[in-house]
C-alpha cells in the first residue's frame, strides 16, 4: 500500500451485456511512487525531468494503445486477445522512452469485454484516466500532483502532469477517438477538410481529396470544431431516420457516442494539439514502404527487368550488418517469399527488418535499378521513400528540422503521384504529410518499436492465463510485480554491459596492453554508445583526438571505474555524400568506451571495406 492507494486497484466497467464488471488496473499514482521509492535509475530519471521543466508547466503523460494476442497463433476463437495501455512522460525525452521500462502499464483490457462497453474502448479509457489520473474523490495528479520519494535518499519530489501525448497506431486512435478512419468521408483526426478518394463526389467547395499534396490547404480541427461536429450529430440523431444518420456519420468521419473520451469535459482533450502519429506504422507495417517495394518489384518483374528479389537477397548477402540487427535475411528473398511478395504486390516482413535492409536497398536501386533503365518513375519514387525511412530514426535525436522533413516527404509524395498515379494514393500518404508539424509541436518523434518490446510481458503473462476469470486483475498483478524488478535493474547509462571475466590468452593480452594496471579485468560483448548498442565484432564509429574515425571492435574492458574499448582503426581513403571507403589495416588502438558513436553496414572487398555512413554522420 501507498500513500496512493495499493498499486493494482479495480474499477467497475459499464458492460452492456454482462452488468457492471470489476477489472483490474495499475495505479498509476502509486506505481509512479513505488517506482521511484524502489529504482535509483527511475528516481534519478524523474529528479533530472522535474529538475528541468517542472516549473514551467506540469508534465505531459503520453499515452499509448495497441491490441494484443498472447496466443500462438492457432486458435481460432481466441478469447484473450486485448487491448494494453501503457504511458509515461513526455519529457522523460527520447533516450529514456526508447527504453521500455519506462512505459509503465496502465492496463490489459479483453477485446470481448471492451466491445460490451457502450463507446468501446474510447469510454473505457476515459474511466480509467479519470480513476486513476484524475479522480476528483481521490487524488488529481493536475490540480495537487504527487509528492515521490527518491531511493536510498530523504528527498522527495512533487510533480503535476496532464495528458499531453497521444501516440498510437492508426486502428487504435480511430477506436480511442471512435472515428471511422478510412470508412469515412473525412478520414483523417487532424485534418477538417480532408476527403477520402473513396468519396470523390463528396468533395465539395473547400474540401480536398487525400491526393492533394498542397498541405497549408488543409484546414486543421480544433477541439471546439469537433465539440461543433458532436453536437450537429446529436441533433442529426434525435430528428433522422437510423439509416440517415448513418449517412451523417460516415460524411463527418465520428461513430457518435456521447462516452467518447474527446467529449469528457473534465480531460478537455485538445486531440488535434496532442495527437503524434507513428512513423513505424506509417512507413513500415502495412505502411508507404513496404507496400510500394512491392509495387515496384512488381512492376520491374511485368517490364521485363532483371532485377529480382532473389537478386536482391544476394545483394544484401555482400552486406556485413551490426549485431543488434538480424544477421540474415535470406528468408525474405527465398522463391517462396518472392512469390507471396509478388502475389500480394507488398513486401512481407517485419518493420525491423526492413528498417535495417533500407540503407541497403536504397544503394542497390540509386546504383543498378536506375542504370538499368526501367520503370523509371517508379524506381525514383521508391528511392526517395527509402530516403524518407532512412532519416526517420534520426528524429528521435531532433537532428532534422521539421522544413528539411517536409522536404523528404514532399519529394516522395510528389514521385509517387507522378509515378503511379492518385488511384494508388493512400491516407497513409496523407498522415505523413502531419509528421513535421508533429515534430515541430514535441521536437522529437517516438516510433513504437519501443511498445512492441514491450508487448512481450502481456504475451508472456497472458499465453497460459486460460481461464479468462478477473483475467484483467490476474494479468495486471503479474505485470506490475515484473514491471518493479525490471525498475530496479534499469540502465540508462553508458558504457560496458554484462561484464564478465576474461577467458585467459584474453587476459595475458589485457596485462600486456595495461601493464600498470594491477586490478581485475572484467569484459563484455557490448556497450551503449551514443547512438545504439555496439556490439564486440562490429565495425562503428568513434572520437578519437577530436575527430571521427572508424574501427572494428575487438573488445569492451572495464578496469575498475573506468572503461575502455580496443579497436582496429580503419584507414579512410574516400568518401561521398552516403558512403565511405576504408582500407582494412590491423592498428589496434585504445578508447574510452564513452568515445563510441555508432555501428555502421559494410561490404568488405578483398582491403578495403564501403560503408554506409548513417545521415547524422555525413560530412
Amino acid at each position: 500500500m501507498t500513500p496512493y492507494g495499493p498499486l493494482v486497484d479495480s474499477v467497475v466497467l459499464p458492460c452492456i451485456k454482462k452488468g457492471d464488471e470489476t477489472i483490474g488496473y495499475q495505479n498509476p499514482q502509486a506505481m509512479l511512487y513505488q517506482a521511484c521509492k524502489e529504482s535509483e535509475s527511475f528516481a534519478a530519471l524523474v529528479m533530472e525531468t522535474t529538475g528541468r521543466v517542472q516549473g514551467e508547466r506540469p508534465l505531459r503523460i503520453c499515452l499509448y494503445s495497441d491490441g494484443i494476442s498472447p496466443s500462438d497463433g492457432l486458435t481460432k476463437f481466441d478469447r484473450r486477445k486485448s487491448v494494453a495501455l501503457y504511458w509515461s512522460f513526455f519529457e522523460f525525452g527520447a533516450e529514456a522512452l526508447s527504453h521500455e521500462e519506462v512505459w509503465l502499464t496502465l492496463a490489459d483490457l479483453r477485446n470481448s469485454l471492451i466491445n460490451d462497453v457502450d463507446g468501446g474502448l474510447s469510454h473505457v479509457t476515459k474511466i480509467l484516466l479519470l480513476k486513476g489520473f484524475f479522480d476528483v474523490h481521490g487524488n488529481d495528479i493536475k490540480s495537487a500532483g504527487v509528492f515521490l520519494p527518491i531511493c536510498n535518499s530523504d528527498r522527495t519530489v512533487h510533480l503535476r502532469a496532464d495528458v499531453g501525448c497521444v501516440v498510437s497506431d492508426m486502428l487504435a486512435i480511430d477506436e480511442m477517438c471512435l472515428i471511422k478512419g478510412t470508412g469515412g468521408v473525412k478520414f483523417c483526426l487532424i485534418c477538417g477538410n480532408a476527403i477520402n478518394n473513396r468519396y470523390p463526389d463528396r468533395c465539395g467547395p473547400g474540401c480536398f481529396l487525400l491526393t492533394h499534396l498542397t498541405f497549408t490547404d488543409f484546414k486543421r480541427h480544433s477541439r471546439e470544431t469537433i465539440l461543433q461536429m458532436f453536437h450537429n450529430l446529436e441533433i442529426y440523431k434525435a430528428t433522422l431516420e437510423p439509416g440517415e444518420f448513418a449517412e451523417k456519420e460516415i460524411l463527418y468521419g465520428f461513430n457518435f457516442n456521447l462516452h467518447n473520451i474527446l467529449l469528457d469535459n473534465q480531460l478537455a482533450l485538445d486531440i488535434t494539439a496532442i495527437l503524434m502519429f507513428d512513423w513505424m506504422h506509417i512507413y513500415l507495417v502495412g505502411g508507404l514502404l513496404d507496400k510500394e517495394l512491392g509495387l515496384t518489384m512488381t512492376a520491374l518483374r511485368r517490364a521485363g527487368s532483371p532485377l529480382s528479389y532473389s537478386q536482391i537477397g544476394s545483394y544484401v548477402e555482400q552486406w556485413s550488418f551490426p549485431k543488434s540487427a538480424p544477421q540474415s535475411f535470406g528468408h525474405l528473398f527465398d522463391d517462396k517469399a518472392s512469390t507471396s511478395h509478388h502475389k500480394a504486390e507488398h513486401f512481407g516482413s517485419k518493420a525491423s527488418d526492413l528498417l535495417w535492409l533500407t540503407p541497403v536497398l536504397l544503394r542497390l536501386f540509386v546504383v543498378a535499378a536506375l542504370a538499368q533503365g526501367y520503370c523509371i518513375e517508379m524506381v525514383e519514387s521508391l528511392i526517395a521513400c527509402l530516403e524518407v525511412v532512412y532519416m526517420l530514426p534520426t528524429l528521435r535525436r531532433g537532428a532534422m528540422t521539421p522544413h528539411v522533413f517536409m522536404a523528404y516527404i514532399m519529394n516522395h509524395l510528389t514521385r509517387f503521384k507522378k509515378a503511379w498515379g492518385d488511384a494508388y494514393m493512400r491516407p497513409k500518404h496523407h498522415f505523413s504529410l502531419h509528421l513535421p508539424r508533429m515534430l515541430a509541436v514535441f521536437g522529437f518523434l517516438i516510433s513504437c518499436f519501443t511498445h512492441e518490446r514491450k508487448h512481450r510481458l502481456v504475451r508472456r503473462y497472458g499465453f497460459n492465463r486460460r481461464n479468462t476469470t478477473a483475467y484483467e486483475m490476474g494479468i495486471i498483478e503479474d505485470i506490475t510485480v515484473h514491471s518493479l524488478q525490471e525498475l530496479k535493474l534499469l540502465d540508462r547509462g553508458h558504457g560496458i554491459k554484462s561484464l564478465g571475466e576474461p577467458k585467459q590468452r584474453m587476459r595475458h593480452a589485457l596485462n600486456e596492453t595495461f601493464p600498470d594496471f594491477t586490478g581485475d579485468f572484467k569484459v563484455g560483448n557490448v556497450a551503449r554508445g551514443n547512438d545504439g548498442m555496439v556490439h564486440v565484432g562490429d565495425v562503428a564509429f568513434f572520437q578519437s583526438e577530436g575527430r571521427r574515425a572508424l574501427g572494428q571492435v575487438i573488445v569492451h574492458v572495464a578496469m575498475g571505474r573506468a572503461d575502455c574499448t580496443i579497436v582496429s582503426k580503419w584507414q579512410l581513403v574516400s568518401m561521398d555524400d552516403t558512403s565511405a571507403v576504408y582500407r582494412v589495416v590491423d592498428a589496434p588502438c585504445v578508447i574510452e568506451t564513452n568515445a563510441l558513436e555508432c555501428s555502421v553496414i559494410y561490404s568488405r572487398t578483398g582491403d578495403d571495406a564501403i560503408v554506409l555512413v548513417p545521415p547524422l554522420y555525413r560530412n
